[in-house]
């Protein structure tokens, strides 16, 4: 399994102390606009994330992680 990672700064280095264990393939989509997400506006992450599952897709990724701070957005 091809497994994207998106992200805005460090937050999913956490995550790849669980991940590297495992037999996946990894591609990792830092976001390099130079704004952290969480200080960043809803419309702003939105079309980051987009840009950067469009690229993730195009690489193709079966699965995409995104930041934490995504859902909270979404979910806010």
């Amino acid at each position: 399994m091809k497994i994207g990672i998106l992200t805005s700064s460090n937050d999913m280095l956490a995550l790849f102390s669980f991940l590297h264990r495992s037999e996946h393939e990894y591609i990792v989509r830092y976001d390099d606009a130079g704004a952290f997400w969480g200080d960043s506006s809803q419309e702003f992450v939105m079309n980051r994330v987009s840009l950067g599952i469009d690229f993730l897709l195009s690489k193709g990724v079966d699965v995409i992680i995104v930041s934490p701070i995504v859902e909270l957005l979404l979910n806010s």
